[in-house]
């Protein structure tokens, strides 16, 4: 597999985590008795895949923790190459 190949399917892998997890947060939100704090953290945790999957289709690579922090400070220096 060529490396555009490898660099898709993982955009595509991470992309449908963040799904899932956006489906999630959706589902324990619109409960009749919400479970907000759970919703909250898998919408967090779709946007950081989401971002995951946006710095790798720009094969951005960081030994960091990913934490937002970062992952917007690596964002920009993407968007600004």
């Amino acid at each position: 597999m060529d490396k555009d190949t490898v660099v898709k399917k993982l955009v595509e892998e991470w992309q449908f985590k963040a799904d899932q997890d956006l489906k999630a947060a959706e589902a324990l939100a619109t409960l009749e008795n919400p479970l907000r704090s759970v919703a909250c953290f898998h919408a967090q945790q779709a946007v950081e895949k989401y971002l995951k999957a946006y710095l790798t289709s720009k094969q951005v690579s960081s030994r960091e923790p990913i934490i937002f922090a970062s992952l917007s400070r690596l964002s920009s220096q993407s968007i600004l190459n």
